[in-house]
């Protein structure tokens, strides 16, 4: 196994770590679990092209945490394929639609902006 799958790995199990701890109400534990994720994400993203392409896999993910963080992480890199699985997310129930309408809101508050300044 290469540093990039690892990276992969530890970003989707950090993710559902944190979400269990979230429902078992353990805060510190999952912001320890967050800040792994959130290295590893940044690993990914400044390893190249390659390890981008490698992380846009978990935009499949079955589990919509994984994927609704993966898209956020990629938003800057991918915008298409991850405004496609945030407004998927979106479209449903619970905290991970919550959240991913609230990431698409931003983001196009930031495109509105930019235009503005251009």
């Amino acid at each position: 196994m290469n540093v990039t799958q690892q990276l992969i790995i530890t970003f989707s199990c950090e993710v559902l770590a944190q979400e269990e701890a979230i429902r078992f109400g353990q805060a510190g534990k999952g912001n320890t679990h967050a800040e792994r994720y959130v290295e590893a994400a940044v690993a990914l993203l400044g390893d190249g092209e390659a390890s981008i392409t490698a992380f846009a896999a978990l935009l499949a993910h079955r589990a919509s945490c994984v994927r609704r963080l993966a898209a956020e992480f990629l938003l800057p890199h991918r915008p298409e394929e991850a405004a496609a699985v945030l407004r998927e997310i979106a479209a449903g129930t619970g905290a991970d639609a919550i959240a991913a309408r609230i990431k698409l809101e931003r983001q196009g508050r930031e495109e509105r902006q930019e235009q503005y300044w251009l």
